[in-house]
């Protein structure tokens, strides 16, 4: 499960990353990327939708932890 989760992390970042080389093409030069900011949404009070396991809040955070732990380790 975990293997499939990576998989699927690393596939939404390929395509992000794809269509932003896209678009560079296209656009002036651009400063280097500095941050990234990745938010999970559903802070507070709007837990979002409610599973039999889980909350979407709890999930999404989770993947975003992951994300930033991958995006730390691959690109320092």
């Amino acid at each position: 499960m975990q293997n499939l989760l990576r998989m699927k992390i690393w596939t939404v970042l390929i395509g992000l990353l794809t269509t932003t080389g896209l678009l560079a093409q296209t656009t002036p030069p651009r400063p280097p990327l500095r941050t990234v900011v990745v938010d999970a949404g559903h802070g507070g009070p709007d837990g979002g939708a409610k599973g039999s396991i889980a909350r979407e809040a709890q999930l999404a955070l989770e993947i975003s932890l992951k994300i930033r732990d991958l995006l730390k380790q691959e690109l320092p």
